[in-house]
């Protein structure tokens, strides 16, 4: 619990703030090389995690550094990346700085079995949306089809944008 109150707590207030230096102080004394990609909250979010979902861009850009391959598509305990969090929060860097290093995080299913692109359109981003739908719609059920639709109607995400294949359209926002 100790290790947990020292480091974890320290590393998550720092990832929050974008303090990229003080985190890592904290990860340059970790000898075995597991805090930068290891769970540090309740709901198991890694230090990319929380960095990524608080649109720090620097923070993300330094990490990605000293990160392995492997460690980009890590999940929480519900199953998102933290490319489902930077695409939520409609950081478009953070995206584009992610899918460089791993370009099948835009198709990777997170919570509920949702894609990212599914997380865009309930957060009512409509630039990331209209940004990840031609570089995921080949992976696209009918009920990704639908569910699309229909939670674009619902977040008022919309204008017309035609699935070739089905008749069902993509709105895309009138907000933009």
């Amino acid at each position: 619990m100790d290790e947990f109150l020292n480091l974890c707590v320290p590393l998550y207030k720092h990832a929050l703030r974008g303090n990229s230096g003080a985190a890592k102080a904290i990860l340059d004394k970790d000898k075995e090389s597991r805090l930068k990609h290891a769970a540090i909250a309740k709901g198991w979010p890694t230090l990319l995690h929380v960095a990524a979902g608080a649109n720090q861009v620097h923070f993300v850009k330094e990490l990605l550094e000293i990160l392995d391959d492997e460690h980009i598509a890590l999940q929480d305990i519900k199953g998102n990346t933290a490319f489902s969090f930077a695409v939520a929060s409609g950081n478009m860097p953070i995206v584009e700085l992610l899918m460089e290093r791993n370009p099948n995080l835009p198709i990777m299913r997170g919570g509920s079995g949702h894609t990212p692109l599914q997380f865009a359109v309930m957060q009512g981003k409509c630039d990331m949306t209209r940004y990840l739908y031609d570089k995921t719609k080949h992976s696209f059920y009918g009920q990704d089809k639908e569910s699309l639709l229909f939670t674009s109607i619902n977040t008022g995400n919309y204008l017309k944008y035609f699935f070739k294949d089905t008749k069902y359209f993509l709105p895309y926002s009138l907000k933009s």
